[in-house]
């Protein structure tokens, strides 16, 4: 009996485990495979997280096991790399932007993407300001 439990505490916690592992490496979407009831909080988590080599692979990517979402995953990763136009601002526009809007997302303050119009929508929008916040403050500097 001992043992049963013992088995299922394990195979529970290895279960957690790798979803959260998921998570914190953007890859939520694969380790979902299907049951994405809250999609816009995944797709936004693979571009919070992803590397750069992955975004770029993603950019490149033209099979789709979900059409419109992975077509937006697609689009979005090939705008990220060109905004960005390198691992180490892709990384700061994660962590300054993506991140916190994926936090927003799960705490209920902004509303998730329903579709991949919206997402996409939502991913420029915030692109666009960290461009316009870039630009500013490169011409403030004296």
């Amino acid at each position: 009996m001992l043992g049963r439990r013992r088995r299922e505490l394990t195979r529970q916690a290895a279960t957690v485990i790798s979803e959260a592992a998921a998570v914190v490496e953007g890859h939520t979407v694969d380790w979902a495979a299907g049951d994405l009831t809250g999609q816009g909080w995944a797709w936004t988590n693979t571009l919070a997280h992803t590397s750069w080599e992955d975004l770029r692979r993603l950019s490149n990517e033209r099979t789709y096991l979900r059409p419109a979402w992975k077509g937006a995953l697609s689009y979005l990763a090939s705008e990220i790399t060109a905004d960005t136009g390198s691992p180490e601002v892709l990384v700061m526009f994660q962590r300054d932007v993506l991140i916190p809007l994926e936090l927003d997302i799960l705490a209920g303050r902004t509303s998730p993407p329903v579709s991949a119009s919206e997402l996409i929508a939502m991913i420029r929008a915030e692109l666009n300001r960290a461009n316009r916040h870039l630009h500013d403050r490169v011409h403030r500097q004296p």
